[in-house]
């Protein structure tokens, strides 16, 4: 799945605005939201093509991980000890 410079900058501008909605959201609230956002993204697949659909995300998800970690250090919200990955999430 390829996104363009305008997907990419849409996403990002649509992730600000969410994350002002969670900010200051215990993470179980967290977690639930972004639970049933991800079993709506899977449940508009054909049933056929959720599994595949479920590993592109977690494999997104997984790539992303040390990106933001980065960012939360650079924002001084982590520390260095943040940057090992630990276990994948799937």
């Amino acid at each position: 799945m390829s996104v363009t410079d305008d997907e990419l900058k849409r996403a990002d501008n649509f992730i600000s605005e969410f994350m002002e909605r969670l900010e200051g959201q215990p993470p179980q609230i967290i977690g639930t939201v972004l639970g049933q956002m991800s079993a709506i993204f899977l449940a508009s697949f054909e049933p056929r093509c959720r599994a595949e659909q479920r590993d592109m995300l977690f494999n997104v998800i997984d790539g992303l991980v040390p990106v933001m970690i980065r960012e939360l250090i650079a924002d001084g919200r982590v520390g260095d000890e943040w940057t090992d990955d630990g276990p994948k999430i799937h």
